[in-house]
Order: structure tokens, then C-alpha cells, then sequence
């Protein structure tokens, strides 16, 4: 992105689509070199160094980190948990960093099944992201990929998500994020026992 950007790529800007078609590149290519070496490599962009690493290089490998996500082997502990602590405990970063943060986090929702020790913390940053108008629908979308990939280890934290839903109108999001939420929670509801259900 070009460093002078205060905000967010609109929705169907040119380089916004060009951006998308890098990351299904990326996805037909990465089986070259692996995932966790592009993660990796990636994350070195991240770490505190005694060079200043600009917004827009910070973006670019979490973009880029974001697009292989998924393919990463939930074994995976070398990379992942130090990503996930300075992605959350990050502040006051440029809004497009923590846009694509946001992404990562939900990309991610396979590896945080299988380490569910991170489920909390992450629930409590997506809900800050959906308080802020320009990532609520993102912080949605991770969410709702979160809710799908964590189906069990998500029915503790239902009771969470139904006061997220009955808040719906608070938050500024897009009708298909929205609609995502709703997803989402259903998918926890098929995986609670009946009585439950009602309980709640």
C-alpha cells in the first residue's frame, strides 16, 4: 500500500482486486516452498529490530501471512504463538495493519482449534475490532471462521456471542458479516447438547 493511505482500500478499488488475485497466486504457489516457511519468513518483517519497519511493510507480510494461514499444520508452535502475541498485544498501529491483523487472526481459526489455550484472549480482540466501525465486518468475518473452524471449543463461549448478536444493530457491519454471525452461532448450537440449548 502506498504509506500516505490514512485509511482502508475501498471495496472494489482497482489495487484492492489486485490484492486479491496475489492472494489466490500465493495459494497455488506456496506448496513450493511450504507455508510455514513463507509464515516464517514473514513474520521476520515483525519483529523488533533496531530498523524501523514501515505500516505498509508490516501490512504486506501479514497479507501475505494471512493467504497461507490456513495451509499451516496445527503442529505448528514455533511461529504461530509468537505471531498471535504480537498481533494482540500490539497498539496503536496504522488501521490497514490491524485490518489485516484481524484477517490473520480469523485464518488462523484451524491452528487455534487445536490449541484452544488462545480461544479467550482472541475473543476479547475480535470483540474490540467489531467496537470499531471500519473493522467491525472483518473482526465479524474472523469470527465467523472462527465459530466454524472451533465448533466445540466454542460452545463455552455461546453465551458471549448471543449478547454479540442481540447488539447486532450496534455495530457497523455489512449485511453478509452479519449474516455470517448468525452462521456462525448455529453451527455452535448444533454441536450443544438439547437441554443446554434450552437452558440458555
Amino acid at each position: 500500500m502506498e504509506p500516505d493511505l490514512d485509511g482502508l482500500l475501498e471495496e472494489g478499488e482497482d489495487f484492492g482486486e489486485f490484492r486479491n488475485r496475489v492472494t489466490e497466486l500465493i495459494k497455488d504457489v506456496v506448496f513450493v516452498v511450504g507455508s510455514a516457511n513463507v509464515f516464517k519468513h514473514m513474520f521476520a518483517f515483525l519483529q523488533p529490530t533496531n530498523v524501523v519497519v514501515s505500516w505498509e511493510t508490516s501490512e504486506a507480510a501479514l497479507f501475505i501471512m494471512s493467504a497461507v494461514a490456513r495451509n499451516l499444520f496445527p503442529e505448528e508452535n514455533e511461529n504461530v504463538p509468537q505471531v498471535l502475541d504480537v498481533v494482540l498485544n500490539s497498539t496503536g498501529q496504522h488501521l490497514a495493519v490491524r485490518h489485516t491483523s484481524v484477517k490473520l487472526v480469523g485464518e488462523l481459526g484451524d491452528w487455534i482449534n487445536h490449541h484452544p489455550d488462545y480461544l479467550q484472549s482472541i475473543l476479547n480482540w475480535l470483540l474490540y475490532g467489531l467496537q470499531e466501525p471500519k473493522l467491525a465486518s472483518q473482526a465479524a468475518n474472523s469470527l465467523t471462521n472462527i465459530c466454524s473452524q472451533c465448533q466445540r471449543q466454542m460452545t463455552q463461549h455461546f453465551e458471549p456471542l448471543v449478547h454479540i448478536l442481540n447488539s447486532l444493530d450496534s455495530f457497523k457491519l455489512k449485511p453478509n458479516a452479519a449474516q455470517g454471525l448468525v452462521k456462525g452461532a448455529s453451527l455452535l448450537i448444533n454441536n450443544m447438547s438439547h437441554d443446554r440449548v434450552l437452558y440458555r
